[in-house]
């Protein structure tokens, strides 16, 4: 999945931002299609979601188009919970399902780490001085 998105992006965001010409970029840039979500039909690794935003960055600071980066997820502790026992109800302890839980939301917080440490490294190796968090 991460090649087919990363092709798709890596074409129509510079299409977009040509055609339109903003004068300001607000990027939600969410990770809730991260592939420990097992409600989304996009399952993107850290690497294909890091892969965007990066592509976003590189576009916004061509272009010298400012950008508010943003980020943001729809998962709340009911959501952890909903998705593992409708798939593995049976089959797990109370502990490994904790345990399960765990890892998801660390890996989510990890994810959302990636968009400002990427953004933070794309302002420096540029000089870029016109993304706000």
């Amino acid at each position: 999945m991460d090649t087919h998105y990363s092709y798709l992006i890596r074409k129509l965001i510079p299409k977009l931002l040509d055609t339109v010409q903003p004068q300001l970029i607000i990027f939600q840039a969410g990770v809730g299609m991260l592939e420990v979500d097992s409600r989304k039909l996009m399952k993107l690794t850290r690497r294909g979601i890091r892969e965007r935003n990066q592509i976003v960055y590189d576009s916004a600071i061509k272009r010298k188009i400012p950008t508010l980066i943003t980020c943001g997820s729809s998962k709340s502790n009911e959501n952890f919970d909903y998705n593992f026992n409708i798939n593995n109800e049976e089959l797990f302890s109370e502990q490994q399902k904790r345990m399960r839980i765990q890892a998801e939301v660390e890996e989510i917080i990890e994810a959302h780490t990636d968009v400002y440490r990427d953004a933070i490294q794309s302002i420096v190796q540029h000089n870029h001085r016109s993304f706000y968090f």
